[in-house]
C-alpha cells in the first residue's frame, strides 16, 4: 500500500481507506507537482504521478476522479502553487478534482494561481471540485464555467464546488446554466478594486436552481471589495443564497444586486454592517430575505 497526501491506496491506484469517491467506473488520476513528471504513462498510481493538473485533465475520461498533492510547504509563505490555466474539456465530464489536504485554510492545502488567464475555465458539465484554493489576484477570472447556446460549452450546468477558497477575480458564471452549487466556500478580494466575488450572469438565457450555502464573504487584510459580493444578472430562478456570512459593507454601497426578474431566497445570513434593513445594502428583485442579521445581530426587516 501507499499514501497520497491523506488518501491510502493500494497498488494500481484503488482507494483503499479515506478516499471520498469509490465509483467502480472512475480511474484515478494522481498530480505531484514536486515528485510528479507529465511523462507517458504517469498518473495512474501515487508513486507515478503528473507534475501538472491540466497533464491529468486531459488525460482523464468522463467520471474520473483526480487528486491533487499539495507542493512543497515554507515556513512563513504557506504551500507553493501550482501555476496553470487550465481547461476542462467538453468529453470530459463528470470528473472529480480533490485536494488531498482537507483545509479552509488556503496556506495548508493546495494553492492554485492562474498563468494568464484564469485557474480554471470548465467546459464540462457536472464538474465536482473539493479542497482547492484558488489565487487569481490579477486575472480576468478565477474560475469561469460557461453555457453556451450551441452546447459547444456545459460548464454551467451541474457543476460543484465544496470547501474551496477564491481569492482575487471573480468566479464567474456565464450565459445561464443549472444547478450550479457552492458549498462551504470562502470568497476575499485581494484588493480593494475588487467587484462582484461571484458573478451569475443570466442575461443570454434562463439560469436556475443556484445554491450558494454556508459560504463566507470576507475582506482582504486591509481591502474591502468595491462592489457587490454576489451579483446576479436575470433572469434566474430558484436561487438559494442561505447561511452565508458578508463582511464589511463593500464600498459601492451593496452586498448582493439581483435586480430584475430574479427568484428565490437569501435566508439565514449575517451581514457585517450595523443597523441594516432590507433596503440598505441589497438589491434582490424578486428574492425573498427572510431570517438575515445584521452586524449588531439584529433581525434585518
Amino acid at each position: 500500500m501507499t499514501t497520497f497526501g491523506d488518501q491510502v491506496f493500494q497498488f494500481g491506484g484503488e482507494p483503499v481507506g479515506g478516499a471520498r469517491f469509490s465509483s467502480p467506473w472512475a480511474t484515478p488520476w494522481f498530480v505531484d507537482g514536486v515528485n510528479g513528471s507529465d511523462g507517458t504513462g504517469r498518473g495512474k498510481r501515487p508513486d507515478r504521478s503528473l507534475a501538472s493538473i491540466q497533464a491529468a485533465v486531459t488525460a482523464a475520461k468522463r467520471g474520473d476522479v483526480m487528486y491533487i498533492r499539495p507542493k512543497t510547504y515554507v515556513v512563513g509563505t504557506g504551500f507553493d502553487r501550482y501555476v496553470e490555466d487550465v481547461t476542462v474539456p467538453l468529453a470530459t465530464h463528470d470528473l472529480s478534482i480533490i485536494g488531498v489536504v482537507n483545509t479552509l485554510n488556503p496556506e495548508f492545502g493546495v494553492r492554485w494561481k492562474h498563468l494568464t488567464a484564469q485557474c480554471l475555465d470548465n467546459w464540462a458539465p457536472a464538474l465536482h471540485v473539493e479542497n482547492i484554493g484558488f489565487f487569481a489576484e490579477d486575472a480576468t477570472y478565477c474560475v469561469l464555467l460557461s453555457d453556451l447556446a450551441a452546447g459547444t460549452k456545459l460548464g454551467a450546468n451541474g457543476s460543484t464546488f465544496y470547501k474551496c477558497v477564491f481569492k482575487g477575480a471573480n468566479f464567474q458564471v456565464l450565459s445561464g446554466g443549472t444547478g450550479v452549487t457552492i458549498e462551504r466556500c470562502k470568497f476575499t478580494p485581494h484588493s480593494s478594486g475588487v467587484v462582484a466575488q461571484l458573478n451569475i450572469s443570466c442575461s443570454a438565457k434562463l439560469g436556475r436552481q443556484f445554491v450558494v450555502k454556508w459560504c463566507d464573504f470576507l475582506d482582504a487584510i486591509g481591502a474591502v471589495a468595491s462592489g457587490p459580493y454576489i451579483a446576479i444578472a436575470p433572469p434566474c430562478t430558484e436561487v438559494l443564497i442561505d447561511h452565508c456570512t458578508f463582511g464589511q459593507l463593500p464600498t459601492g454601497g451593496c452586498y448582493i444586486s439581483a435586480a430584475g426578474a430574479n427568484y428565490g431566497q437569501l435566508s439565514n445570513c449575517n451581514f457585517g454592517v450595523a443597523d441594516m434593513t432590507k433596503a440598505t445594502g441589497l438589491v434582490l428583485g424578486s428574492i425573498i430575505a427572510t431570517a438575515c442579521y445584521d452586524g449588531k445581530v439584529a433581525l434585518i426587516d
